[in-house]
């Protein structure tokens, strides 16, 4: 499969901004139902696109780093300076 950087940052940027929107809702119901509430599950769709990408970045044994990405480094925000999915692309080519 020729994955290209851009469709890889565009896949990537999708599943973070789909993150994102499902986290503020979440958190709003929260707030109105006052309890925690979570209404998405959108886990096949994002399944879906991560096996996709892994066609072209395998996870070794038991570790994806993309996923490592997206989910403990929360898209990168969690590190300083913080890492871009572009960033992520030049390093998954390594």
């Amino acid at each position: 499969m020729n994955l290209t950087k851009e469709v890889f940052v565009d896949i990537i940027t999708t599943i973070k901004n789909q993150h994102d929107y499902d986290l503020f809702k979440s958190e709003k119901l929260s707030e109105i139902l006052n309890c925690d509430t979570t209404i998405y599950d959108n886990s096949r769709l994002i399944n879906s696109f991560f096996k996709i990408l892994h066609q072209k970045f395998p996870p070794g044994k038991d570790f994806c780093s993309i996923q490592h990405f997206c989910y403990e480094l929360d898209f990168g925000r969690r590190l300083e300076p913080t890492k871009t999915i572009e960033q992520l692309w030049e390093e998954l080519q390594n």
